[in-house]
């Protein structure tokens, strides 16, 4: 806390700098948006300078000299600044940018004091990686993959922590809540001054935070974690700087070159940020260059010198950062390696025109990607449809366009109004949400981007929400006098609260949590940030103990960088991957252990599950069956065992006997760390015996086996389990036991995806010697939901009193139902008002079912729900393995 004085003052210092910039070098008339555009340009700057220099610099060295940049162009430009030139906002708008802003502050303080943040299960361990000196970014879950997606936003925050002792959350936090209030004014001040209209700057800025409603987000009041809230305050930066180079052109005065150097800085680190929106920004500057040039040679001519020096400035810019643009530019053809399961394979930009289906979308399950947050409202509530399997829509279809809101649904009218008004702001807007809307229907991204639509619809909708802003404020204004005018007067108020609908019951909701909860009010409600380590302590999903700080604390001064962790992990759930993502962020190394999320699991889901390797160690204790992860440091808690992993002492302890934390050191074993085999096989023959039957195994156990060879090893053993088509699927995540002589007692966890599958085995001598293959291949299929659609039915489900379900379920298949594992029977509780289940992404709650049920046999189950049931509800029961997806259980039919 101490420390963060520093920060705010290193970031007024970009500021500063950047709006000395704004106003005297490239000539922007209005000083509020110029100081408004300050930081957006240092930013721009310093991702710049950190992605160029962070391979040979520390990051400290990386903020000098980005602060230096800053400082010498500030210093050179030393213009005088142009006259003031501005339109004032009235009282009633300045209330209301007022009360946005004030919404804002609160919305944002409170939800990132009241829970981890979305993307906080990547974004910590990731950031303080960086701070601890790991570069490239790697995935800090499984170090031998790339990392997936953009790397910007997390360069920029080690950078920037650098101010605080490398304190990379607390960066966030007060990151975040600086940009969300520039972005407020930028967006607010960059739309006045591109359409002249302080009304339309006000209304255009207020819905792009609070208007948006697409999906689950109502707009970037709510939009602010992963790159969004970056990105965006980027994107409103270049329509700032933009409108200042058409409005230039147009007056035919000649283009300053510092305007087209910001643009261009801003439009590189953009690229650098989001592909995406860089294209769709780009697009959308060329199509108003085309429309301000259109029959006038004088502006054409000004506006082709100066197009490609942005154009063609920003892409090097955002190619030269090894951006998402740089596979498809400089690789468009390069095949990408093949992973298990396909949503975890790098993601190099891939395209494919016209798109088969064309003008459709693969819609997911998931209701946060299927329904507009505000028809999840009591108001609209009744009209939400029913939630179906997903699959190819068109995007002018019902279940396309109940993703979005009004703005969207009346888009077609705003923009033919900007196009008939001549309001080139509007239009410009309008053309950003038509692209946006239209490119991921048209355009094949393949599968694994494809599924990332919503990054393009929210960019739709938010264009289109500052659009209909636009042309609400215009409306408002040249409204006629009379009834007529108080009828316009009265829908254009209808239609902006009707729009904001969504953020009123998103903040009313926070109030009410605040209110239900006093332990929570007492933890959010203060006028700064808590100490990052204090905070994370008090957080109950966490379950962090003052020996976990210890701990934690020991490793960041005694570990190195790129060192691998495995912790006391053994449950699935987002609250079991924070709590990992805590550790290893605050420890400073990876987090491994934890399985690729399997097919079932929707795109983008964190990785929560233990690998094959983690199951088998909880299961045996046994460290050599971590080998092949190369896991560096082991922390366990005193429920995980009183006695030791076998042959390992603890390097150091921390804490009291009830909340002890033990850390040990394993030892290098030079074990290959995935299963990439050298030709050709040893000439040796491998038996397997002890192998499960394919409806007696599950995922999430381990099942012994022996292995019987025809020749006498030395070294290590792991099963490679294939697929039909070939595919390793447990290349990254391998089970290593210790081989000496002619038989080896080995360990079989199943993978997460059920299947049909070949079974070999694969030896390594060690010293960081390859895996060799061994002769001899079985079937190892199993068929874990077979088993329970084949004999588990619900005999009788009878509600209770209050909360209490007697359920009793009922074997009626031929044979033993013994599925190899404890039973999860999970139930789910269906609200017929909000037309969805109570808790809509998990079953409300599980017992365990152990043991075999016999043919004709029942067993009883009861069952407590968290609340008493919604009226004309129902409870509908799954089963799962210990790992494994929700499968259905249907009702008996006698």
């Amino acid at each position: 806390m101490i420390a963060d004085p520093v920060l705010l003052f290193v970031l007024a210092l970009l500021g500063a700098g950047g709006a000395r910039f704004a106003a005297r070098a490239c000539r922007v008339a209005d000083p509020f948006l110029s100081w408004a555009l300050g930081l957006p340009l240092a930013l721009s700057a310093l991702l710049l300078v950190s992605e160029t220099l962070v391979p040979i610099l520390p990051l400290w060295t990386c903020l000098l000299v980005g602060l230096a940049l800053v400082g010498a162009v500030a210093w050179f430009s030393r213009a005088p600044a142009p006259e003031p030139e501005f339109q004032p906002l009235d009282r009633g708008l300045r209330w209301l940018v007022a009360l946005l802003l004030a919404s804002l502050v609160f919305y944002l303080h409170i939800t990132q004091l009241i829970r981890p943040a979305d993307d906080f299960w990547i974004q910590y361990p990731l950031t303080r990686s960086l701070v601890k000196g790991t570069f490239p970014a790697v995935n800090p879950y499984h170090p031998d993959l790339p990392l997936q997606g953009d790397r910007g936003r997390p360069l920029l925050l080690a950078t920037l922590s650098t101010t605080v002792g490398g304190d990379t959350l607390r960066t966030q936090w007060i990151l975040e809540l600086v940009l969300a209030l520039n972005s407020a004014l930028l967006w607010i001040l960059a739309l006045r001054r591109a359409s002249g209209n302080a009304r339309a700057g006000v209304l255009g800025g207020m819905l792009v935070f609070l208007g948006v409603n697409v999906g689950s987000r109502v707009g970037l009041l709510d939009a602010y974690d992963n790159e969004n809230l970056l990105v965006y305050l980027l994107l409103a930066a270049l329509l700032a700087l933009g409108a200042e180079i058409l409005r230039t052109a147009a007056w035919r005065w000649p283009i300053p070159l510092p305007l087209l150097a910001g643009a261009t800085l801003v439009a590189g680190a953009c690229g650098t940020l989001s592909a995406t929106h860089y294209v769709l920004a780009l697009a959308t500057f060329l199509l108003g260059c085309a429309l301000v040039g259109y029959r006038r040679k004088s502006v054409s001519r000004i506006l082709r010198r100066a197009v490609p020096v942005v154009v063609l400035g920003s892409l090097l810019l955002a190619l030269a950062q090894g951006s998402a643009l740089r596979s498809l530019v400089l690789h468009p053809g390069a095949p990408a390696p093949e992973l298990h399961p396909p949503a975890w394979q790098p993601q190099p930009v891939r395209i494919s025109f016209p798109k088969d289906p064309f003008l459709a979308l693969r819609l997911g399950v998931d209701p946060y990607q299927r329904f507009s947050f505000a028809l999840d409202t009591a108001l609209f509530r009744r009209y939400q449809p029913a939630l179906d399997d997903g699959g190819y829509a068109s995007i002018f279809g019902p279940k396309v366009l109940v993703l979005h809101w009004l703005p969207t649904w009346l888009a077609p009218l705003t923009l033919a109004w900007s196009v008939w008004r001549r309001n080139l702001v509007g239009v410009l807007l309008g053309c950003f949400g038509v692209l946006a809307f239209l490119t991921p229907g048209v355009v094949d991204f393949g599968p694994i981007r494809e599924a990332a639509f919503l990054r393009w619809e929210f960019a739709s909708g938010l264009a289109f929400a500052a659009l209909l802003g636009v042309t609400l404020a215009d409306l408002w204004e040249h409204r006629p006098s009379g009834t007529r005018g108080k009828l316009l007067a009265s829908l254009v108020v209808l239609i902006l609260l009707t729009d904001m609908v969504g953020a009123q019951r998103r903040l009313n909701d926070l109030v009410i949590e605040l209110q239900r909860d006093s332990g929570l009010l007492s933890r959010v409600i203060m006028p700064w940030y808590p100490r990052t380590t204090d905070w994370l302590a008090q957080l109950p999903s966490l379950r962090l103990s003052e020996s976990d700080l210890e701990a934690t604390a020991w490793l960041w001064r005694e570990a190195g960088p790129d060192q691998r962790l495995l912790t006391d992990f053994s449950t699935a759930g987002q609250d079991s991957v924070d709590r990992q993502a805590a550790l290893a962020g605050l420890a400073g190394v990876f987090p491994v252990g934890h399985a690729l999320p399997p097919r079932w699991l929707p795109m983008g889901y964190p990785p929560d599950m233990p690998s094959e390797p983690t199951v088998a160690f909880r299961q045996t204790r046994n460290p050599d069956t971590l080998a092949g992860l190369g896991v560096d440091w082991l922390l366990e808690g005193p429920r995980q065992s009183t006695e030791p992993p076998a042959g390992l002492s603890p390097t150091v302890q921390f804490g009291p006997p009830a909340q002890i934390r033990r850390l040990y050191r394993l030892k290098e074993t030079g074990v290959p760390g995935s299963l990439h085999m050298i030709p050709p096989p040893v000439a040796v023959e491998a038996t397997v015996e002890g192998l499960p039957g394919p409806h007696s195994w599950a995922a999430g156990v381990a099942y012994p086996v022996t292995v019987h060879f025809s020749h006498p090893l030395d070294g290590w053993l792991a099963p490679v389990l294939r697929d039909p088509d070939g595919n390793t699927v447990n290349r990254f995540s391998p089970v290593t036991c210790r081989v000496q002589g002619k038989s080896a007692r080995a360990w079989l966890v199943p993978p997460l995806e059920e299947g049909d599958y070949r079974l070999s085995w694969t030896w390594s001598p060690g010293g960081n010697e390859p895996w060799r293959s061994l002769n001899g291949e079985v079937a190892a299929g199993y068929r874990f939901s077979q088993a329970i659609e084949e004999g588990l039915r619900v005999e009788h489900l009878e509600l209770g009193d209050n909360r209490e379900v007697h359920l009793i379920l009922r074997n009626t298949g031929s044979r033993t139902f013994a599925p190899g594992a404890p039973l999860r029977i999970q139930w789910w509780v269906w609200d017929p008002e909000r037309h969805r289940y109570r808790v809509p992404f998990a079953p409300e709650g599980e017992v365990l079912l152990d043991g075999p049920l016999p043919p004709g046999t029942s067993r009883n189950v009861e069952i407590l729900l968290d609340s008493p049931m919604p009226r004309d509800g129902r409870v509908d029961i799954t089963a799962a393995a210990p790992h494994g997806p929700s499968i259905s259980v249907p009702r008996w039919q006698p």
